[in-house]
C-alpha cells in the first residue's frame, strides 16, 4: 500500500476535486487541481479548498451545519449535512449552498457515495436518492459509515472498525459484501473516503494537532 500525506488541521470529511478553470476566456481551459476538506468544531464548520501543496486557496464558514462526507459529481461537490439530514450542492469558490433534498425524519446522514446515478447515504439503512433528490428506496445495512465512494463498480466504506469494506450493489436492495477486496486504512482517526478513478483519499479526524490528507492505494 501506498501512501501520500498532506498535513491539515481537524478534519470531519474530505474530497479530492478536479476543476477546469478558463479565467481568460481562452478555449484552452488550464486543468486546476484542489484538496477539498471540511473541518468542524461545536457548531462551526469550515470548508477548505487547498492547493495541491497544501496551502490554502480559500475557506467558507458556515454555522450550525455538520457535514459529515462529500463526494464529487461533474467537478462539483456536493456534501451530507447531519444536523437537518440531506445533501447539499456546494459552490467552493463562492461558498454558495444549493439544496438537493431534505429527509427530516432521519436523524443524522452518514457517507455519501454517488455511483454515476444514485447518491447512496447511511441511517439506520442504506438510502438512495437521484441527483434531484427523489428517493429511490432503502436497503438493510448493518455497518456505521464514516465515509463512502464507489470504485470499479463497488461501493467502498470506512466504517468503526478500522477497515474499509467492499460491497456489491448491483443487486439492489440486496447489498452483498466482497470480503476478498477490504483492506486497513492509513489508520484509525480517518473519516471520509473518496476515490480519484485510481488512489483513494481520506483524511484523520484529530483534536489539537495537525492531522494528516492521505491518498493511498489498496
Amino acid at each position: 500500500m501506498n501512501f501520500k500525506i498532506n498535513n491539515c488541521y481537524k478534519k470531519e470529511s474530505f474530497a479530492y476535486c478536479l476543476f477546469c478553470n478558463n479565467p481568460l476566456g481562452s478555449v484552452f481551459a488550464q486543468k486546476q487541481e484542489y484538496i477539498v476538506f471540511t473541518a468542524s468544531q461545536d457548531f462551526l464548520l469550515r470548508i477548505y479548498v487547498l492547493n495541491m501543496d497544501g496551502s490554502v486557496h480559500t475557506y467558507h464558514e458556515y454555522i450550525n451545519y455538520r457535514w459529515t462526507d462529500m463526494t464529487v459529481i461533474d467537478n462539483e461537490v456536493y456534501v451530507a449535512e447531519a444536523f437537518m439530514p440531506g445533501i447539499y450542492k456546494v459552490d467552493i469558490f463562492a461558498g454558495d449552498l444549493t439544496l438537493v433534498m431534505h429527509y427530516f425524519s432521519l436523524y443524522y446522514f452518514y457517507g455519501l457515495a454517488w455511483d454515476g446515478t444514485y447518491f447512496y447515504v447511511k441511517k439506520w439503512s442504506m438510502n438512495r436518492y437521484d441527483i434531484s433528490g427523489n428517493s429511490y428506496g432503502s436497503a438493510s445495512f448493518a455497518h456505521s459509515v464514516y465515509g463512502a465512494t464507489f470504485k470499479d463498480g463497488y461501493y467502498w466504506m470506512i466504517g468503526n472498525e478500522n477497515l474499509v469494506r467492499c460491497y456489491d450493489f448491483s443487486g439492489w436492495p440486496n447489498l452483498v459484501e466482497v470480503p476478498g477486496n477490504q483492506f486497513f486504512p492509513p489508520n484509525a482517526d480517518c473519516r471520509g473516503l473518496w476515490c480519484d478513478r485510481e488512489y483513494f483519499w481520506t483524511a484523520e479526524s484529530v483534536e489539537n494537532q495537525l492531522g494528516k490528507i492521505y491518498k493511498f492505494d489498496q
